[in-house]
């Protein structure tokens, strides 16, 4: 896990309470920034306004991802879902 992360984390509610209102807001933008870059699905999670479901499949490929790119493990990855298994149902 990205050590910024972990240390966002790692804030307790009570010190985040008492913080000034610059760094609390700093602290919970960097946050939400953070948990967003995590992983390709939370990032599509995060900017699709709702729209993208985090099918187990797709969490389950996400989190392949980054466990190789964290052991550098990979250097050229081919992934093959079924059609339209990852794309935003219309409404």
């Amino acid at each position: 896990m990205n050590p910024l992360l972990e240390r966002l984390l790692a804030i307790t509610p009570d010190e985040l309470a008492a913080m000034p209102g610059s760094e609390r807001e700093w602290v919970l933008d960097t946050l939400d920034k953070e948990i967003a870059l995590a992983s390709p699905a939370a990032f599509a999670v995060r900017h699709s306004n709702g729209a993208w479901q985090p099918y187990r499949h797709l969490v389950y490929t996400s989190e392949r991802i980054v466990a190789m790119i964290e052991r550098n493990e990979v250097d050229c990855l081919l992934i093959e879902e079924p059609v339209r298994h990852g794309k935003v149902a219309e409404r």
